[in-house]
């Protein structure tokens, strides 16, 4: 298997390029503006926004055009590390962003640059690093610091609307908060985050492959320790999640005003459609394009896209320091995956 090297320099500048070309000749739907925006928010989720939630968009929306200033948007999102299982990751020891991480922000900043058509401030959007639950997970804090470094130089560098920051642990709360049982799939989603050690390959080939799961099946071949270390962990991270509404986090930073509460992943709120069915957190990047020229990525577990011949396309972790020297690193992995 041939494998290439990439710079960070050529992948920026693609996706800059990819930026530009879907922004050409492009027309803001119809209507008022506040209805034009809401189309927009509604063209650019990947799922179903429920009624509350699209009430809840709709009220941003109007309090901006009122104000004349950013539509607020608060999201959690764990830029700063991913999943430990090397069914997902080849280097799943390596915490440093894949081309996905980085065309999140991009996608980002198509969403932003389509709203501000309609409404020139454009999009204040505030994403907080999950960062409790990686250390939970198992990641070295130093190397999430610099993962969550890394995302942040680019942010400032090309999307200036976009603050990264994180999320706190919320220790006394959180710990004092009673969470219902966790259901079978929350538990699964965590085992599959683990270090694969003695979980039976079958297990992901249920979980990530077929689609008609059966999770009783699935749960049978998860060894009890490793299922009771998973329930464990999403119990806490339940708990911070729940701490976080309490304590109103997202509120405090917008000063109370009326905001878009997003989703990563789909939970009936807005959610970015930024790479299909999940986040660069839980497989490789694969980029495509189609007959159209038009670029995408999907996120796919690596030892699938190792076993059917897709090409890896690496990167030397001293790519990072062009964005600052101290962010350098010695380590060299896999990016990105092409089409065979």
């Amino acid at each position: 298997m041939n494998e290439h090297s990439t710079s960070l320099e050529q992948e920026i500048k693609r996706m800059v390029e990819v930026v530009n070309d879907r922004l050409a000749g492009y027309s803001p739907p119809l209507g008022s503006a506040a209805e034009s925006l809401w189309r927009i928010f509604k063209r650019h989720s990947r799922g179903q926004i429920s009624s509350p939630e699209e009430n809840k968009i709709r009220l941003a929306i109007n309090s901006a055009l009122k104000d004349e200033r950013e539509i607020f948007m608060g999201i959690c999102w764990a830029f700063g590390g991913m999943s430990l299982s090397g069914y997902k990751f080849r280097e799943p020891k390596v915490n440093l962003p894949r081309l996905g991480d980085l065309w999140g922000l991009f996608w980002l900043l198509i969403l932003n640059e389509k709203i501000k058509r309609i409404h020139p401030p454009g999009l204040k959007l505030i994403i907080a690093d999950e960062e409790p639950h990686h250390f939970f997970l198992g990641h070295l804090p130093t190397k999430v610091a610099r993962r969550q470094r890394i995302m942040t130089a680019v942010a400032a560098q090309y999307t200036s609307f976009i603050t990264l920051t994180a999320l706190p642990a919320y220790q006394g709360v959180a710990k004092a908060i009673t969470i219902p049982e966790p259901s079978d799939e929350e538990i699964l989603s965590i085992v599959g985050c683990l270090p694969q050690d003695n979980i039976p390959s079958a297990a992901f080939s249920q979980l990530y492959q077929e689609r008609e799961k059966d999770w009783s099946t699935i749960r049978d071949l998860i060894p009890a320790a490793k299922w009771q270390e998973a329930r464990e962990i999403i119990i806490k991270m339940l708990q911070i999640g729940e701490a976080r509404k309490r304590e109103g986090f997202f509120p405090h930073l917008f000063g109370f005003q009326p905001y878009i509460d997003a989703a990563i992943t789909e939970k009936s709120r807005w959610s970015p459609k930024a790479w299909g069915k999940t986040c660069p957190q839980h497989g490789g990047s694969l980029l495509r394009r189609g007959d159209n020229g038009q670029f995408s990525i999907t996120i796919t577990p690596e030892s699938r896209l190792l076993a059917e011949g897709y090409q890896p396309i690496r990167l030397r972790g001293e790519e990072f320091g062009k964005l600052d020297p101290s962010l350098a690193t010695d380590e060299e992995y896999t990016f990105y995956w092409l089409e065979p």
